[in-house]
Protein backbone atom coordinates (compact mmCIF):
# COMPACT_ATOMS: atom_id res chain seq x y z
CA UNK A 1 0.00 0.00 0.00
CA UNK A 2 1.13 3.16 -0.80
CA UNK A 3 -0.15 6.62 1.23
CA UNK A 4 -0.50 9.76 -0.99
CA UNK A 5 -0.37 12.85 0.82
CA UNK A 6 -0.02 16.70 1.07
CA UNK A 7 2.78 18.21 3.28
CA UNK A 8 0.04 20.09 5.31
CA UNK A 9 -1.57 16.52 5.58
CA UNK A 10 1.80 14.77 6.71
CA UNK A 11 1.79 17.56 9.19
CA UNK A 12 -1.54 16.33 10.85
CA UNK A 13 -0.04 13.15 11.06
CA UNK A 14 2.14 14.45 13.90
CA UNK A 15 0.65 14.25 17.40
CA UNK A 16 2.55 16.92 20.03
CA UNK A 17 3.84 15.37 23.33
CA UNK A 18 2.28 17.35 26.04
CA UNK A 19 4.39 19.22 28.24
CA UNK A 20 6.53 17.61 30.83
CA UNK A 21 9.05 18.30 33.22
CA UNK A 22 11.23 16.27 31.12
CA UNK A 23 11.08 18.61 28.35
CA UNK A 24 13.03 21.84 28.10
CA UNK A 25 11.17 24.99 27.54
CA UNK A 26 12.72 25.45 23.79
CA UNK A 27 11.98 21.85 22.87
CA UNK A 28 8.88 20.61 21.73
CA UNK A 29 8.00 16.70 20.61
CA UNK A 30 6.12 15.22 18.20
CA UNK A 31 5.18 11.74 17.32
CA UNK A 32 3.74 9.42 14.72
CA UNK A 33 -0.02 9.07 14.30
CA UNK A 34 -0.30 5.24 13.72
CA UNK A 35 -1.49 5.65 10.13
CA UNK A 36 1.96 7.05 9.53
CA UNK A 37 4.39 4.46 11.17
CA UNK A 38 6.27 4.66 13.96
CA UNK A 39 8.71 7.31 15.60
CA UNK A 40 9.72 10.99 16.67
CA UNK A 41 10.67 14.33 16.02
CA UNK A 42 12.59 16.67 18.14
CA UNK A 43 12.41 20.24 17.53
CA UNK A 44 14.26 22.64 19.31
CA UNK A 45 14.51 26.50 19.27
CA UNK A 46 18.34 27.50 19.46
CA UNK A 47 18.09 31.14 18.67
CA UNK A 48 16.07 33.86 17.25
CA UNK A 49 15.26 32.95 13.63
CA UNK A 50 17.18 29.22 14.05
CA UNK A 51 15.84 25.71 14.50
CA UNK A 52 16.64 22.20 14.64
CA UNK A 53 14.95 19.15 14.45
CA UNK A 54 15.84 15.59 14.85
CA UNK A 55 13.74 12.97 13.90
CA UNK A 56 14.32 9.23 14.25
CA UNK A 57 11.36 6.89 12.38
CA UNK A 58 9.99 4.53 10.06
CA UNK A 59 6.98 4.56 7.81
CA UNK A 60 4.32 1.82 8.09
CA UNK A 61 3.52 2.09 4.05
CA UNK A 62 5.82 3.58 1.02
CA UNK A 63 4.80 7.49 1.85
CA UNK A 64 4.53 10.13 -1.46
CA UNK A 65 4.37 13.49 0.02
CA UNK A 66 3.34 16.13 -2.78
CA UNK A 67 4.51 19.81 -1.44
CA UNK A 68 3.44 22.95 -3.30
CA UNK A 69 5.40 25.63 -3.89
CA UNK A 70 6.28 28.22 -1.09
CA UNK A 71 8.62 30.40 0.57
CA UNK A 72 11.52 29.03 1.63
CA UNK A 73 14.24 29.63 4.42
CA UNK A 74 17.70 29.01 4.58
CA UNK A 75 17.89 24.88 5.09
CA UNK A 76 20.52 22.27 5.73
CA UNK A 77 19.47 18.54 6.29
CA UNK A 78 21.48 15.21 6.28
CA UNK A 79 20.60 11.94 6.72
CA UNK A 80 22.57 9.62 9.07
CA UNK A 81 19.97 6.97 8.47
CA UNK A 82 17.76 6.15 5.40
CA UNK A 83 17.15 7.87 2.22
CA UNK A 84 14.06 9.67 -0.05
CA UNK A 85 13.86 9.98 -3.14
CA UNK A 86 12.73 13.92 -4.15
CA UNK A 87 11.45 14.49 -8.09
CA UNK A 88 13.66 17.64 -8.50
CA UNK A 89 16.62 16.07 -6.63
CA UNK A 90 16.76 12.79 -6.87
CA UNK A 91 17.84 11.26 -4.36
CA UNK A 92 18.42 12.12 -0.67
CA UNK A 93 20.93 10.39 1.69
CA UNK A 94 23.78 8.48 1.46
CA UNK A 95 27.51 10.28 0.77
CA UNK A 96 25.50 13.74 0.16
CA UNK A 97 23.63 15.82 2.02
CA UNK A 98 21.44 19.15 1.08
CA UNK A 99 22.16 22.71 1.90
CA UNK A 100 19.43 25.18 0.24
CA UNK A 101 19.28 28.99 0.22
CA UNK A 102 16.16 30.94 1.13
CA UNK A 103 13.78 31.85 -1.75
CA UNK A 104 10.77 30.28 -3.64
CA UNK A 105 10.65 26.26 -3.49
CA UNK A 106 9.05 25.22 -6.34
CA UNK A 107 6.20 21.71 -6.18
CA UNK A 108 8.22 18.64 -5.72
CA UNK A 109 7.24 15.25 -4.41
CA UNK A 110 9.29 12.97 -2.71
CA UNK A 111 8.90 9.01 -2.26
CA UNK A 112 10.06 7.29 0.28
CA UNK A 113 9.87 3.38 1.27
CA UNK A 114 8.06 1.70 4.25
CA UNK A 115 10.11 0.03 7.38
CA UNK A 116 12.94 2.07 6.48
CA UNK A 117 14.88 3.45 9.53
CA UNK A 118 15.34 7.57 9.06
CA UNK A 119 17.68 9.44 11.41
CA UNK A 120 17.66 12.86 10.22
CA UNK A 121 19.06 16.16 10.94
CA UNK A 122 17.22 19.41 9.76
CA UNK A 123 18.09 22.87 10.55
CA UNK A 124 15.89 25.94 9.00
CA UNK A 125 17.91 29.68 9.57
CA UNK A 126 15.80 33.05 8.70
CA UNK A 127 17.08 35.02 5.88
CA UNK A 128 17.63 37.81 8.65
CA UNK A 129 19.75 35.51 11.28
CA UNK A 130 21.97 34.21 8.69
CA UNK A 131 22.37 37.84 7.51
CA UNK A 132 23.04 38.45 11.54
CA UNK A 133 26.32 35.86 11.74
CA UNK A 134 28.10 37.93 9.46
CA UNK A 135 27.61 41.01 10.17
CA UNK A 136 31.31 42.84 10.03
CA UNK A 137 32.89 39.82 7.82
CA UNK A 138 34.21 41.67 4.52
CA UNK A 139 32.67 38.58 2.31
CA UNK A 140 29.09 39.08 4.11
CA UNK A 141 27.86 40.43 0.64
CA UNK A 142 29.11 37.19 -1.53
CA UNK A 143 28.29 35.04 0.91
CA UNK A 144 24.27 36.07 1.03
CA UNK A 145 24.42 37.05 -2.74
CA UNK A 146 24.76 33.16 -2.59
CA UNK A 147 22.40 31.99 -0.04
CA UNK A 148 19.73 34.51 -0.07
CA UNK A 149 16.97 35.19 -3.33
CA UNK A 150 13.41 37.15 -2.80
CA UNK A 151 12.30 36.97 -6.27
CA UNK A 152 13.57 33.32 -8.07
CA UNK A 153 13.59 30.05 -7.04
CA UNK A 154 16.01 29.01 -3.97
CA UNK A 155 19.50 28.02 -4.63
CA UNK A 156 20.58 24.38 -3.88
CA UNK A 157 23.57 22.68 -2.95
CA UNK A 158 24.65 18.85 -2.16
CA UNK A 159 27.77 19.23 -0.61
CA UNK A 160 29.52 15.90 0.30
CA UNK A 161 29.22 14.12 4.14
CA UNK A 162 32.70 13.51 4.99
CA UNK A 163 33.92 12.23 8.27
CA UNK A 164 34.05 15.94 9.97
CA UNK A 165 30.34 16.41 8.91
CA UNK A 166 29.29 13.65 9.99
CA UNK A 167 30.46 13.32 13.29
CA UNK A 168 29.17 16.90 14.11
CA UNK A 169 25.71 15.65 12.97
CA UNK A 170 26.44 12.35 15.14
CA UNK A 171 27.30 14.49 18.28
CA UNK A 172 23.82 16.52 18.05
CA UNK A 173 21.64 13.49 17.77
CA UNK A 174 23.80 12.38 21.12
CA UNK A 175 23.92 15.56 22.49
CA UNK A 176 25.63 15.11 26.30
CA UNK A 177 23.70 17.86 27.68
CA UNK A 178 20.40 19.17 29.47
CA UNK A 179 18.95 22.36 29.63
CA UNK A 180 20.21 25.66 28.80
CA UNK A 181 23.65 23.75 28.37
CA UNK A 182 22.23 21.61 25.90
CA UNK A 183 20.66 24.84 23.33
CA UNK A 184 24.05 25.65 23.93
CA UNK A 185 25.77 22.83 22.76
CA UNK A 186 23.47 22.56 20.03
CA UNK A 187 23.92 25.60 19.15
CA UNK A 188 27.52 25.80 18.66
CA UNK A 189 27.55 22.33 16.71
CA UNK A 190 24.68 23.43 14.31
CA UNK A 191 26.90 27.03 13.24
CA UNK A 192 30.25 24.27 13.39
CA UNK A 193 27.91 22.33 10.37
CA UNK A 194 26.98 25.32 8.27
CA UNK A 195 30.26 26.86 8.56
CA UNK A 196 31.93 23.04 6.73
CA UNK A 197 29.03 22.94 4.05
CA UNK A 198 29.37 26.36 3.39
CA UNK A 199 33.05 25.71 2.91
CA UNK A 200 32.26 22.81 0.68
CA UNK A 201 29.68 24.98 -1.27
CA UNK A 202 31.78 28.04 -1.44
CA UNK A 203 34.71 25.83 -2.45
CA UNK A 204 38.15 28.13 -2.92
CA UNK A 205 37.76 30.31 -0.19
CA UNK A 206 37.50 33.33 -3.06
CA UNK A 207 33.14 33.29 -1.78
CA UNK A 208 32.91 32.21 -5.21
CA UNK A 209 31.13 28.64 -6.18
CA UNK A 210 34.08 26.59 -8.38
CA UNK A 211 32.79 25.26 -11.52
CA UNK A 212 34.45 23.46 -13.64
CA UNK A 213 35.78 24.24 -16.97
CA UNK A 214 32.82 23.79 -19.52
CA UNK A 215 34.05 22.07 -22.76
CA UNK A 216 32.71 23.76 -25.87
CA UNK A 217 30.19 20.27 -26.38
CA UNK A 218 28.74 20.78 -22.95
CA UNK A 219 28.35 24.96 -23.65
CA UNK A 220 25.99 23.40 -26.24
CA UNK A 221 24.33 20.84 -24.62
CA UNK A 222 23.48 23.75 -22.25
CA UNK A 223 22.22 26.20 -25.14
CA UNK A 224 20.16 23.37 -25.58
CA UNK A 225 18.29 23.12 -22.42
CA UNK A 226 17.79 27.08 -22.30
CA UNK A 227 15.87 26.23 -25.46
CA UNK A 228 14.00 23.82 -24.58
CA UNK A 229 13.07 25.57 -21.60
CA UNK A 230 11.77 28.80 -23.56
CA UNK A 231 9.97 26.75 -25.86
CA UNK A 232 8.56 24.77 -23.23
CA UNK A 233 8.08 26.85 -20.07
CA UNK A 234 4.62 26.32 -19.42
CA UNK A 235 5.06 22.75 -19.65
CA UNK A 236 9.00 22.20 -18.88
CA UNK A 237 10.09 18.19 -18.43
CA UNK A 238 11.95 17.71 -15.33
CA UNK A 239 15.28 18.43 -14.01
CA UNK A 240 16.62 15.04 -14.71
CA UNK A 241 14.14 14.34 -17.86
CA UNK A 242 15.82 17.73 -19.18
CA UNK A 243 19.74 16.56 -18.78
CA UNK A 244 18.90 13.06 -20.20
CA UNK A 245 17.30 15.19 -23.27
CA UNK A 246 20.36 17.41 -23.57
CA UNK A 247 23.07 14.61 -22.64
CA UNK A 248 24.60 15.77 -19.78
CA UNK A 249 24.16 14.63 -16.31
CA UNK A 250 22.05 16.49 -13.46
CA UNK A 251 25.16 17.91 -11.30
CA UNK A 252 26.77 18.91 -14.97
CA UNK A 253 23.29 21.06 -15.88
CA UNK A 254 23.03 22.86 -12.52
CA UNK A 255 26.49 24.12 -12.42
CA UNK A 256 26.90 24.84 -15.93
CA UNK A 257 23.75 26.65 -16.32
CA UNK A 258 24.09 28.54 -13.12
CA UNK A 259 28.16 29.55 -14.44
CA UNK A 260 27.18 30.09 -18.48
CA UNK A 261 24.06 32.20 -18.25
CA UNK A 262 23.82 33.25 -14.43
CA UNK A 263 20.60 31.64 -12.98
CA UNK A 264 19.70 28.61 -11.69
CA UNK A 265 17.85 25.81 -14.36
CA UNK A 266 14.44 27.31 -12.24
CA UNK A 267 15.30 30.77 -11.96
CA UNK A 268 15.22 30.99 -15.74
CA UNK A 269 12.00 28.93 -16.05
CA UNK A 270 10.54 31.04 -13.28
CA UNK A 271 11.48 33.71 -15.21
CA UNK A 272 10.21 32.94 -18.41
CA UNK A 273 6.79 31.79 -17.43
CA UNK A 274 6.27 35.24 -15.80
CA UNK A 275 7.78 37.47 -18.41
CA UNK A 276 5.07 35.12 -20.28
CA UNK A 277 2.74 36.06 -17.87
CA UNK A 278 3.16 39.69 -17.70
CA UNK A 279 2.84 40.22 -21.53
CA UNK A 280 -0.44 37.96 -21.73
CA UNK A 281 -1.79 40.44 -18.64
CA UNK A 282 -0.95 43.74 -20.89
CA UNK A 283 -2.42 42.25 -23.48
CA UNK A 284 -5.64 42.10 -21.94
CA UNK A 285 -7.40 39.27 -23.30
CA UNK A 286 -7.39 37.04 -20.78
CA UNK A 287 -8.57 36.43 -16.93
CA UNK A 288 -6.15 36.06 -14.28
CA UNK A 289 -7.03 32.78 -13.98
CA UNK A 290 -6.56 31.96 -17.61
CA UNK A 291 -3.16 33.49 -17.44
CA UNK A 292 -1.94 31.18 -14.96
CA UNK A 293 -3.29 27.87 -16.74
CA UNK A 294 -1.25 29.32 -19.75
CA UNK A 295 2.19 29.57 -18.23
CA UNK A 296 2.06 26.19 -16.33
CA UNK A 297 0.41 27.01 -12.69
CA UNK A 298 -2.73 24.88 -11.47
CA UNK A 299 -3.08 27.04 -7.96
CA UNK A 300 -3.63 30.74 -8.43
CA UNK A 301 -2.94 31.20 -5.40
CA UNK A 302 1.03 30.77 -5.93
CA UNK A 303 0.83 32.08 -9.81
CA UNK A 304 0.11 34.90 -7.94
CA UNK A 305 2.18 35.28 -5.28
CA UNK A 306 5.51 34.68 -7.34
CA UNK A 307 4.37 37.05 -9.71
CA UNK A 308 3.73 39.84 -6.86
CA UNK A 309 7.50 38.36 -5.70
CA UNK A 310 8.72 39.12 -9.63
CA UNK A 311 7.15 42.31 -10.57
CA UNK A 312 5.66 43.95 -7.05
CA UNK A 313 2.31 44.04 -8.33
CA UNK A 314 -0.29 41.27 -8.24
CA UNK A 315 -1.83 39.75 -11.33
CA UNK A 316 -5.09 41.73 -11.17
CA UNK A 317 -3.09 44.70 -10.23
CA UNK A 318 -1.47 44.43 -13.92
CA UNK A 319 -4.10 43.02 -16.13
CA UNK A 320 -5.76 47.04 -14.71
CA UNK A 321 -2.78 48.56 -16.03
CA UNK A 322 -0.74 49.49 -13.26
CA UNK A 323 3.14 49.33 -14.27
CA UNK A 324 5.43 47.17 -12.63
CA UNK A 325 7.77 48.66 -9.86
CA UNK A 326 10.05 45.15 -10.05
CA UNK A 327 12.15 43.94 -12.62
Amino acid sequence: MTLIVSMEQWHELLDCYPGTGNLDAFETRYKFLEKLGQGFFRKFDLSSGIDLEISHYRYRDDVICKESVHEHEVQFMLFLTGATYNSEYSLFGGRRCYLSGSGIAPACTGWSRRSQPFLLVDVHIEPESLADLFVGDPKQAAILDLMIRTNEWKPSFFPTVNPAIQKIAWQIVHSPFAGGMQRLYLQAKVLELLSLLLEDVLGDRGLSVVFPALKSATIDCLHQAKAILTAEFDNPPLIPQLAQQVGISERTLHRGFQALFKTSVLGYLMRQRMEQAEHLLRAGDYTVAEVANMVGYEHLGHFAAVFKRQFGLSPRECLAGKKAVLG
